[in-house]
C-alpha cells in the first residue's frame, strides 16, 4: 500500500473514530448516564492525540526521526529508503545539518530553502563545542570563518528546482560541506 493510500484509509478511520468519540461525550453528558466528570475528562483528553494525527495526515504530513551515532549511516539509510542518492554519504562524517524532507503535491512546489544560523546561535554553538571540547570542530570553524560568516550574512536562502540534480550541489554544500554546514540551522528539502 502506497502512503498516499494509506493516509487516506487512516484519516478515514480516524474520522469515524473521532466520530464515536463524539456521539460517546454526548450520551456521557446526558444527566440520566450519570457518567462521572473524571470519565468524562479522560473522554475528551484521549481524543486530543487522535486529532493531531487527523490534522498532520490532512496536511500529509509524517515524522520520522533518524538519528544515530556520528558515522552510523543515517544518510545511507535515507537514501535507500527515498530510493535517491539524495543525501551525501560516505565513510567519514557527511551531514551537519538537520534536514527535513517534506512531500509535495505539485512538482512546481519543489524548492529546498536554507535556514542560517543568527549570530547569537552561532556563538553559542562556539560555546557549546568550547564545553565539549570539540577541538576538531572548533579547529574547522576558525578555518572556514569566512565562509561561515559569508552564509549566516547572506540569510536565510531558497532554491526551486524541477529535478533533484539541480539542487544537489547546493544541497551538500548546506549539508555536509564544514566550510557552510556549521553556520546553517537546517535545510528543509519540499519533493
Amino acid at each position: 500500500m502506497d502512503w498516499k493510500t494509506a493516509s487516506s484509509y487512516y484519516e478515514a478511520r480516524l474520522t469515524e473514530a473521532l466520530n464515536v468519540q463524539r456521539y460517546a461525550v454526548n450520551l456521557a453528558n446526558l444527566p440520566q448516564a450519570e457518567i462521572p466528570s473524571q470519565l468524562k475528562a479522560i473522554l475528551l483528553q484521549e481524543a486530543e492525540p487522535a486529532r493531531r494525527q487527523l490534522e498532520r495526515l490532512k496536511k500529509r504530513e509524517f515524522r520520522i526521526a533518524v538519528v544515530g551515532l556520528e558515522k552510523a549511516g543515517k544518510s545511507t539509510f535515507i537514501n535507500a529508503w527515498l530510493e535517491c542518492d539524495l543525501l551525501p554519504a560516505k565513510g567519514g562524517r557527511c551531514t551537519f545539518t538537520t534536514t527535513q524532507i517534506y512531500s509535495v503535491e505539485n512538482d512546481t512546489e519543489q524548492k529546498l530553502e536554507v535556514q542560517a544560523k543568527t549570530e547569537e546561535q552561532f556563538i553559542n554553538l562556539l560555546k557549546e563545542l568550547e564545553t565539549a571540547k570539540a577541538q576538531e570542530d572548533i579547529k574547522t570553524i576558525r578555518e572556514n570563518e569566512i565562509s561561515l560568516q559569508q552564509v549566516r550574512k547572506e540569510g536565510n536562502r531558497t532554491f526551486p528546482f524541477t529535478r533533484l540534480d539541480d539542487i544537489r550541489e547546493s544541497l551538500k554544500k548546506y549539508v555536509a560541506d564544514e566550510k557552510y554546514a556549521h553556520a546553517v540551522l537546517e535545510a528543509r528539502l519540499y519533493t
